[in-house]
């Protein structure tokens, strides 16, 4: 818990001194790869009236009157190049799992062509793809967590922009 805290304190405060919010934060460029890293960091805090009844686990009147916990805590390395090749590596610290980890290929000739190797998410729901710094509120829809198939490994071949 206390490992939490300090995570969550040094994200407030780098999120206040930020002069402005970037998508992609450019690191350099290795092996003829383009590196950029993103970073999305959420968390949950609550406070209650905790005099009558014990709301957080423990002694009624202890004085906690308040619970603070990551929801998510994203890190994500995104390489461009050499050539027609993409890849990524995502990790989601707080849920200790591996995201968007994957190998993107543009095939040679066809302009919109794809060809995509590995973990990434799977093509169901607008919700579901966004990014979840995109969406309205901070969860999920219950029918998109109900029904939708979020990350699988495999392979895809697909044509458009991205």
């Amino acid at each position: 818990m206390k490992l939490h805290r300090q995570l969550l304190t040094a994200a407030v405060v780098a999120a206040l001194f930020v002069p402005a919010a970037h998508a992609e934060v450019a690191i350099d460029v290795i092996g003829g790869s383009e590196i950029t890293f993103e970073g999305l960091v959420q968390a949950d805090g609550n406070w209650f009236d905790n005099d009558l009844t014990d709301l957080n686990g423990g002694d009624a009147g202890n004085g906690k009157n308040s619970e603070f916990e990551l929801r998510r805590a994203e890190l994500v390395l995104k390489g461009k190049g050499p050539g027609n090749v993409e890849w990524v590596v995502g990790y989601d610290a707080k849920a200790d799992k591996f995201l968007d980890t994957n190998l993107k290929y543009k095939l040679a000739g066809n302009a919109n062509h794809f060809v995509q190797f590995g973990q990434f998410k799977q093509p169901n729901s607008l919700e579901e793809l966004s990014s979840t710094k995109n969406n309205d509120f901070i969860s999920k829809a219950a029918v998109t967590n109900t029904y939708a198939v979020a990350r699988r490994l495999g392979g895809a071949y697909s044509i458009g922009d991205n």
